[in-house]
């Protein structure tokens, strides 16, 4: 929880550190795309439609560079997506070396990250990681987060390494602020927003 709640944070902080040039955004779709628009991009990438969900968000399966993957389209009412929340489920003990990966190809696509944390708690600390990682991770003594922004605003993107050893990638594009302050206004009480 704590994790999440850093990465939301995170959004807000962090420096401009895009690319000149470079608009954040997940798989070339352009932020405010209609559903419609999203769903025949995935699709035509290879995604499997899952479902409409309550809130209108879209679902997809499918995979990313070789590993299996879930995908929500978050919307706004009026039909324009604001956000992506990607998971991937790395293969067995490749969830640190697929992260590192990912980490590395979204530098070479928006620069230097503005929050780049690598953070081996005790017993884990000082390279009594090394071998050990899925373990240390998976005990919450290993925290793996980075984040992209452009001009200290949205559009942005967060990763990181989950307990469960999922990677996740966390897109958010102009009208998400909005989109979530409506959503906490319309959750019943202890929805987790």
């Amino acid at each position: 929880m704590l994790k999440r709640l850093i990465a939301s944070c995170v959004l807000c902080l962090v420096a401009a550190t895009s690319q000149a040039g470079t608009q954040i955004s997940f798989a070339d779709i352009p932020w405010g795309s209609d559903g419609a628009t999203v769903k025949a991009r995935l699709l035509e990438r290879g995604f499997k439609f899952v479902q409409v969900d309550a809130e209108g968000d879209l679902q997809f399966n499918g995979t990313i560079d070789g590993e299996r993957a879930g995908l929500f389209a978050l919307r706004t009412k009026d039909d324009k997506l604001v956000k992506w929340i990607i998971t991937i489920v790395p293969a067995e003990r490749r969830a640190l070396d697929f992260y590192r990966r990912l980490k590395r190809n979204l530098g070479d696509q928006y620069g230097t990250a503005a929050i780049d944390r690598e953070v081996w708690s005790f017993p884990y600390a000082d390279g009594g990681h090394v071998g050990q990682e899925d373990i240390a991770i998976r005990a919450g003594k290993g925290l793996l987060h980075a984040a992209w922004s452009t001009e200290r605003a949205l559009p942005a993107v967060v990763i990181e390494v989950t307990d469960r050893l999922l990677v996740t990638a966390a897109y958010e594009g102009p009208g998400w602020s909005e989109e979530l302050n409506r959503r906490r206004a319309n959750a019943a009480p202890g929805a987790g927003f």
